[in-house]
């Protein structure tokens, strides 16, 4: 997509206005405020994304824990999918639809070429789990 950031914001902005997401705030201009059918949408919304936030979480604990010494993407998801599974049971994750074998190679994509291949890219790692638990906690509150 080649549309300006500012543009997709207005339409954004526009899409939560007509979704009685937003309101335009009666005196200050540039200002919104959130009604509350639109707070509980977004909560809703917001929850689609904590898949994706634990999706994300067990492939980087995998790359955390794991040299990439062979390259069999194959063994390289089995391995995975059993992490996320031991995360599951052990509540270290709690959505069972983030253990998603799609969700697992657009993790695997997304972090392979932002520079994290295993516990050696600990600099990004540290980066990424920060990223993700602060995100994370934004969609408890």
């Amino acid at each position: 997509n080649n549309k300006p950031a500012e543009y997709l914001v207005r339409k954004t902005l526009k899409a939560f206005i007509d979704q009685a997401i937003l309101m335009p705030h009666a005196t200050m201009p540039d200002t919104y405020q959130i009604t509350a059918a639109g707070f509980r949408k977004l909560k809703l919304f917001g929850s689609f994304l904590k898949t994706y936030f634990e999706s994300y979480w067990v492939v980087l604990q995998h790359f955390k824990m794991t040299e990439r010494t062979e390259n069999n993407p194959k063994e390289r998801m089995k391995k995975i999918q059993a992490l996320g599974k031991t995360m599951l049971k052990n509540q270290e994750i709690e959505l069972p639809e983030s253990t998603s074998k799609i969700n697992y190679n657009n993790g695997i994509s997304f972090f392979t070429t932002h520079h994290v291949k295993g516990p050696q890219d600990l600099e990004q790692i540290d980066f990424y789990e920060k990223t993700i638990r602060h995100f994370t906690t934004c969609l408890s509150s």
